[in-house]
């Protein structure tokens, strides 16, 4: 796997911490870090806005997005042509994570197209010294969906997050959206649990919204917000992406 020089590396983490201290007033449009260039932004259900980008000396097929909520950015991460999760930034507080290669089984995007069914079997580590091990499967359901004029392909999903340990720390489970050409998910209604309880939540996009048209490249998520203020939920942690 080609790796950007240890300079680029640099700027974009410059960039992307940048992006912590940065209020929703303070920066209503997105910049991408140095060196990368925006192409998409999705407006999601559950008060969320994603702005997927590339960047110079990634290795080819790679992309980046970045989530917003109410709040502000909060969230970073880079998967390869095969959708295969390599590194993830959370913004509060700062910590970055990375998969450890090689995967016991790595996820293949191109394995779910071709026969309907991938699976994955992988672990992470962070900068806090934090290891996890990911273990799930991707099914397509053969049913699609048009959202904002964009054919999807509908997927069903469930994945176990462990501990060093072997504890069980998470589990998720539901649907996705593929997009063939992009080679990309886009997340669906899902259920996230862990010892804290249960949390069903649906990220299904609304809008896809491209260069030069209205409300490309807003920090301001749209949809669920003033519902989701309005609620109380449980803390029950970050599932994975």
């Amino acid at each position: 796997m080609a790796r950007r020089s240890a300079e680029s590396r640099t700027t974009l983490t410059a960039a992307l911490a940048g992006l912590m201290l940065c209020s929703p007033a303070a920066a209503a449009t997105f910049a991408p870090p140095q060196g990368c260039t925006p192409f998409m932004s999705v407006q999601m259900r559950g008060c969320l806005v994603a702005h997927y980008f590339t960047c110079e000396g990634d290795a080819s097929g790679e992309q980046w997005d970045t989530l917003y909520d109410a709040d502000g950015p909060f969230f970073s991460a880079k998967v390869d042509a095969e959708f295969q999760w390599i590194e993830s930034w959370e913004y509060a507080p700062p910590q970055r994570s990375w998969l450890e290669e090689p995967s016991r089984d790595a996820a293949s995007f191109s394995g779910l197209l071709a026969t309907g069914e991938d699976s994955y079997d992988f672990s992470t580590m962070s900068d806090s010294g934090t290891r996890r091990h990911y273990k799930g499967v991707d099914r397509l359901t053969g049913e699609t969906a048009v959202i904002d004029g964009i054919e999807l392909e509908v997927t069903e999903f469930e994945i176990e997050e462990k501990a060093e340990t072997g504890e069980v720390v998470a589990r998720r489970w539901g649907n996705q959206y593929v997009h063939r050409d992009w080679r990309l998910f886009f997340s669906g209604r899902e259920m996230f649990e862990n010892p804290q309880g249960r949390l069903p939540t649906d990220n299904t996009p609304v809008n896809f919204i491209f260069p030069g048209e209205p409300g490309y490249l807003s920090t301001v998520p749209l949809f669920d917000c003033d519902e989701l203020m309005s609620r109380a939920e449980p803390a029950l942690g970050v599932g994975h992406g």
